[in-house]
């Protein structure tokens, strides 16, 4: 599909059907950059419905990949940190590999930002509830290695 956006498609898969966050998304890039975005319908913030919730951005990957957008960012942290850093980084390496085209998350770009300001320690906060957060990682205490 031939788009007149002369710096680019991005496909931006949102987990929740709200307004705001997609208004910034597009105020904060240069012009000539379109927007195809999906939404998934993601409404409990339970464990069990981020691990659901990871199979259904496959579908929406395939439908942007269809529409022949040139990045895809599929976002939502919690979906993909259910997964844990190296089963989201395998993810998305065969997404790359089947659907020919980059994709990201929220949880890659903090890692590439962390990464690029040579940051070694960091305290992370969430306004998810401690509960979350431990059965989350399967485990009482985490630390983020990379």
């Amino acid at each position: 599909m031939a788009f007149n956006s002369w710096r680019g498609v991005v496909g931006d898969i949102k987990p929740i059907m709200r307004p705001g966050a997609l208004e910034e998304l597009i105020r904060m890039l240069p012009q000539g950059v379109g927007v195809i975005p999906l939404f998934l319908n993601i409404r409990y913030g339970k464990v069990e419905t981020y691990k659901l919730a990871v199979t259904e951005y496959e579908p929406l990957i395939a439908k942007l990949a269809e529409a022949e957008v040139d990045l895809i960012h599929a976002e939502g942290a919690p979906p993909f940190m259910v997964l844990g850093h190296e089963a989201e980084a395998k993810l998305l390496e065969r997404w790359e590999h089947e659907y020919k085209i980059p994709i990201f998350t929220s949880g890659t770009n903090h890692v590439r930002a962390l990464k690029a300001l040579n940051i070694k320690r960091f305290i992370g906060v969430t306004y998810f509830n401690a509960v979350f957060n431990c059965e989350r990682m399967g485990r009482a205490k985490y630390r983020a290695t990379w």
